[in-house]
């Protein structure tokens, strides 16, 4: 009985609970739903922004995560992230992706971020998925489906053009797309046909307007997306260096030519083998080509015209690393290395004019535009541009997305959204009223609409460019104003920023009127604490002078904002509440002005003035120079002439002298000459002369200053062949000379000697010395492939042989000194490089080197 009851309980107890969890069952577990506050359209932030989002649930508890471009900035267990994202996160992506998950069912939230560091960019179309391409008038975008489309913007006409799983690039052409998938096989949509142009998966496409470049199989090819056909531009693949320019030009070297193809092949230039780097707009050539000389790399940069004709940009320069420039419709702008890190950057319009558009700092160099305006990029991978009438940088653009240039302006197609770069965003703020804060009131801000206080009222932010600390502030609110008031002086000085949060201020229904931080730049003199300055003035003698009127100014002013007078001590004490540059003039009847620059901080400035007395008309001040200009007629090894104008004196010119050594008097040339020769000098060595004018009475001019290195002593060594060429196998005997100017011998000598162990092999066993240099001894102190250094030194009590007759042969005299066998190995052109080569006139004193290379080519042909 007990077991009956007990079971009827249990099935009882069982329908019951079934019934309540069929009845739960009914109400639905809906999935969770995102909040996000901020931020809101158009999603374009200046440096950071503030995210504020939640998630609503029905049942459980749902998390929440926030990433950029695959990378976790934040994470919530009870759903809600309350946090500012600043630009690090974002410069190089472009979507903020949003996950909640309550445990059953998971949502995905994304949202298109901007970076917009100049309140520049506009918002202008948004498509459903992603922004492929634009031209102005149609989009190229693919939906998250896969399928590509082209919508055209005047109509909102859309057409289909391809589907496939993911497009890594597309271009809008003519007659429709041009598409690369992320295995590297390139289609043509056109005409509602597609066809494959490339299924190469290693090879990169060239695309310029209606043309695109692309090898396939075993050539390169050429075609014209406006009319659908293919050229082939060259056979074979190896012309790696080929350039797609602008109307379907395609550049490349091949054979010591840079070659121009259009419709047909024509040599644009024949180049050196010391070739680096060459860009084309088409038309002309900008190259870079290094060369080593006496072990230093010299490096120039050259423009070349459509006729052939080359100029210099930069002329053998000693480099270590190679330049970075860009060349478009006759724009350059070259990077030019100061060091590892610091560059100078220097931009050339397409008559010749040359603007420097920055210095000592590293920026990466992207592209210059056809017309002119120069595209740079920093480590915090924002892009930033310059050009010849602004010749300052200016952030723009983060670098996530495509940037392009059309019709004078920079697009950006990224994300769903194509943006442009406007001269000025659209802003609620009219007006900030901030010259001199602190002389002339508050800054001001005035507004287009009527406003109210936002989240951010409090975080407003005045901050030096030269400091780190800013300053506590006060905030009014007016209708359609915020007056804003520091609230004590400035501890630094110079420029300041003052930052205005983007939900600081709301309109009347309480939006923020501000899609991002805004920043004003401003001059923060009027609370500066000051600076003591004392300007003591006395004229060349050093003597106090009194009553010298001194002027303060600040930079670019022409009109002082402070003037007082020298007291009795020559002396003046000011306060002054400017820190950083500051122009100081002082003057007084009878005296030179004199005007100084200086740096001001806190820890005070002493600036000295000497004033030089202004000539007296009943004095003889002795000669007067009209010109200070020196001619160098002529630079030898121990001989010049120089050349100069006219000194001036009433009395007027006795001689002019011309002192070059301390240790011997001077060279003393008559007034009515102008000019001298100075002999006697070392060659190799540097010279400072001195011209002086002297009068009738004895008094002498201020001497001019002429700087100078004397020439190197002639060449003493000469390498010759007796053939222009030779065949495989041929025997080369080279034959190694010195020269002798007058009777100079050494009693040693050492010659380095170099070549191409592939082209020749020297047969050192055979070395042999002149008939005439048997008192030398010969010997090898360095030897290795390709290099050989030969040092022969005397025997006994005797010279190398001295020039005969050194009146009948004044300019040369040789003499051989040693032969060397080569054996030819391969056909080719070679050179053989006699480096460095010495002598000595005794045994410790190497008295004269070679200054340069002596270089030999070598033309070897097939028997």
């Amino acid at each position: 009985m007990k077991f009956v009851i007990t079971l009827v309980i249990c099935i009882t107890l069982s329908i019951v609970l079934t019934q309540m969890v069929s009845a739960a069952s009914l109400v639905p577990n809906s999935p969770p739903e995102i909040v996000v506050r901020t931020p809101s359209e158009p999603y374009q932030f200046q440096s950071s922004f503030y995210l504020d989002a939640s998630v609503k649930d029905d049942y459980n508890n749902a998390d929440l995560k926030a990433d950029i471009g695959g990378f976790l900035i934040a994470s919530s267990p009870n759903g809600q992230i309350q946090r500012e994202i600043k630009s690090e996160y974002y410069a190089r992506r472009d979507t903020l992706t949003l996950e909640s998950s309550d445990g059953y069912n998971r949502v995905v939230k994304t949202l298109p971020i901007y970076v917009d560091p100049s309140s520049r960019l506009k918002l202008l179309h948004k498509v459903e998925g992603r922004a492929l391409d634009y031209d102005g008038q149609r989009i190229l975008y693919q939906t998250p489906q896969g399928a590509v489309f082209i919508k055209t913007i005047s109509s909102e006409a859309v057409q289909f053009v391809f589907n496939a799983n993911y497009i890594k690039e597309g271009y809008l052409t003519s007659r429709g797309a041009l598409l690369l998938d992320t295995s590297k096989v390139l289609y043509e949509a056109a005409e509602g046909k597609q066809e494959i142009l490339k299924s190469d998966s290693t090879q990169p496409i060239q695309v310029e307007g209606n043309y695109v470049l692309f090898e396939f199989g075993a050539d390169t090819h050429l075609r014209n997306l406006a009319t659908g056909t293919t050229e082939k531009v060259f056979k074979g693949t190896s012309h790696k260096s080929a350039k797609l320019m602008p109307g379907g030009v395609v550049v490349y070297n091949y054979g010591n030519y840079i070659n121009r193809y259009f419709g047909g092949t024509s040599k644009l230039w024949k180049y050196e083998p010391d070739l680096l780097t060459y860009q084309s707009d088409g038309k002309q050539l900008v190259t870079e080509q290094c060369s080593m000389e006496a072990n230093r790399k010299y490096c120039s940069l050259a423009l070349i015209d459509d006729k052939g004709t080359m100029s210099y940009l930069i002329h053998k320069e000693v480099r270590s690393y190679p330049y970075n420039y860009k060349f478009n419709n006759g724009w350059i702008v070259f990077q030019h290395s100061l060091s590892l890190s610091n560059y100078d950057y220097k931009l050339i319009t397409p008559t010749g004019e040359t603007k420097q558009l920055l210095s000592n700092v590293y920026l990466g160099l992207d592209y210059v535009t056809s017309n002119g305006t120069v595209v740079f990029h920093n480590d915090n991978k924002m892009l930033l541009q310059a050009s010849f009438e602004q010749p300052y940088i200016r952030e723009f653009s983060g670098k996530s997305g495509k940037i392009k240039w059309m019709q004078d302006h920079h697009y950006r197609i990224a994300g769903d959204s194509i943006l442009l770069y406007t001269p000025e965003a659209d802003s609620a703020i009219k007006q900030i009223n901030s010259r001199y804060v602190g002389y002339y009131g508050p800054i001001t801000i005035y507004y287009t609409k009527p406003i109210k206080p936002g989240l951010g009222r409090e975080k407003f932010v005045l901050e030096s460019e030269v400091a780190s600390e800013n300053v506590e502030l006060t905030v009014e609110y007016q209708e359609q104003a915020v007056v804003i008031q520091p609230k004590k002086d400035f501890p630094f000085g110079g420029k300041c920023t003052l930052t205005i949060p983007y939900n600081a201020v709301t309109d009347s229904t309480g939006l923020p009127v501000e899609a991002y931080d805004r920043t004003h730049k401003m001059d923060c003199s009027g609370y500066l604490a000051q600076s003591n300055v004392e300007v003591k003035v006395s004229d060349e003698e050093g003597h106090r002078l009194e009553g010298a009127k001194v002027s303060f100014f600040l930079p670019g002013e022409e009109l002082s904002f402070f003037e007082d007078y020298s007291n009795p001590e020559g002396m003046i004490s000011k306060k002054i509440g400017k820190i950083g540059p500051l122009r100081i003039k002082a003057e007084l009847a009878g005296y030179e002005f004199m005007e100084q620059e200086v740096i001001l901080d806190y820890s005070g400035k002493i600036v000295e003035f000497k004033l030089k007395r202004l000539p007296d008309p009943n004095m003889n001040y002795g000669p007067v120079w009209q010109t200070k200009y020196v001619t160098l007629d002529k630079v030898d090894d121990t001989n010049v002439t120089i050349h100069w104008d006219p000194a001036k004196d009433d009395q007027g010119v006795a001689n002019y002298k011309v002192y070059y050594d301390a240790a011997k008097p001077p060279v003393t040339i008559p007034g009515n000459k102008t000019a001298a020769e100075v002999t006697g000098l070392t060659p190799d060595k540097e010279y400072v002369l001195y011209l002086q004018a002297e009068d009738i009475t004895g008094i002498k001019s201020t001497p001019i200053t002429i700087s100078l290195r004397t020439k190197e002593t002639p060449f003493r060594f000469g390498i010759n062949q007796p053939k222009a060429s030779y065949k495989m196998g041929e025997k080369l005997n080279f034959s190694i000379s010195q020269f002798v100017k007058d009777n100079i011998g050494p009693q040693a000598y050492k010659l380095n000697l170099s070549w191409d162990p592939n082209y020749l092999k020297l047969d050192d066993q055979a070395i042999q010395t002149s008939e005439q240099q048997k008192p030398f001894k010969l010997y090898f102190k360095q030897r290795q492939e390709g290099f050989v250094q030969i040092v022969g030194g005397k025997t006994g009590d005797t010279s190398l042989p001295l020039n005969p007759n050194p009146n009948t042969n004044p300019t040369t005299y040789t003499t051989p000194l040693v032969y060397l066998p080569f054996t030819a190995l391969k056909a080719g052109t070679t050179k053989v490089i006699l480096r460095q080569g010495s002598q000595w006139a005794h045994s410790s004193d190497e008295t004269r080197t070679m200054g340069k290379d002596i270089v030999i080519n070598v033309t070897i042909v097939e028997n």
